[in-house]
């Protein structure tokens, strides 16, 4: 999860705004494949860049993700749908090339506006919470490094199928990484250090503070999918692993133009 570690509190996945709208187990209208196409076109910038082929993988993906799944948001989000319909496609550029079942173990969303103390959370494989509109502008705006729902998928996708540190790109990657970031190198991976300080009963001091490989693979994820090319200039084994992971190569599409939408 962005800016902290997993929580693993009892209870810690109860809605925390007021009132929370309970959406449909299929909440989201698709529509006819021309029409969410359009949709994506103009709600998920990476996804116009990509091949035809992959552009059908995550409508496929999207028509499928919210079945068997419980939908909470907040009542100020003022467009769900659109929330939605970029959660699911982002979603997909994660879990569609692995047996997810589009992330079927995923029984509880949340959508949430300013109520959370990060920006989103995943537990285990069950439960995601995610900060709507942080969502809406990252899927629409990329920026390097930044995707929220890459982010918090890709610790659904961890916990799984025990992802970070299964291969040696990600093993000497994490250990390269943190070296950089320690002796204040650049690094086109986002800073995975993880503050316990809000979950400080898990620790014996509350000023325990430290990198994971968790983490690691979640904003290593996260890069892959904003800034391909950087990452695979940084390390190109660590980029092969999470390409093989993902099925997608990235890193020679026009990222600059990406960037500037």
């Amino acid at each position: 999860m962005r800016k902290l570690l997993y929580r693993i509190l009892a209870g810690w996945f109860g809605y925390t705004g007021t009132n929370p709208n309970p959406e449909s187990s299929v909440p989201l209208n698709t529509g006819r494949d021309a029409d969410l196409h359009r949709k994506l076109q103009s709600r998920m910038r990476l996804y116009t860049f990509l091949a035809d082929h992959e552009q059908a993988v995550i409508r496929d993906f999207v028509r499928q993700f919210y079945e068997g799944k419980h939908v909470y948001a907040h009542p100020d989000i003022t467009d769900v749908e659109d929330a939605l319909l970029v959660i699911a496609a982002n979603a997909a550029l994660v879990g569609a090339a692995q047996k997810t079942h589009c992330f079927s173990s995923v029984k509880w969303l949340y959508l949430c506006a300013d109520d959370l103390d990060v920006d989103g959370d995943a537990y285990e494989s069950s439960t995601v919470r995610l900060d709507s509109d942080l969502c809406v502008e990252e899927s629409r705006h990329p920026r390097p490094g930044e995707n929220l729902v890459v982010h918090e998928f890709s610790h659904i996708l961890d916990a799984q199928f025990g992802l970070s540190s299964s291969t040696p790109g990600l093993r000497e990657g994490f250990e390269r990484y943190v070296d950089d970031i320690q002796q204040g190198r650049w690094v086109p991976i986002a800073d995975c250090f993880t503050d316990t300080a809000a979950i400080e009963p898990l620790f014996d001091s509350p000023d325990a503070a430290f990198h994971t490989d968790v983490e690691f693979f979640a904003t290593a994820s996260e890069a892959f999918f904003t800034n391909a090319r950087e990452l695979r200039q940084y390390n190109p084994e660590l980029y092969a692993d999470l390409s093989s992971i993902y099925g997608l190569d990235l890193a020679d599409l026009d990222w600059q133009a990406i960037w500037n939408a």
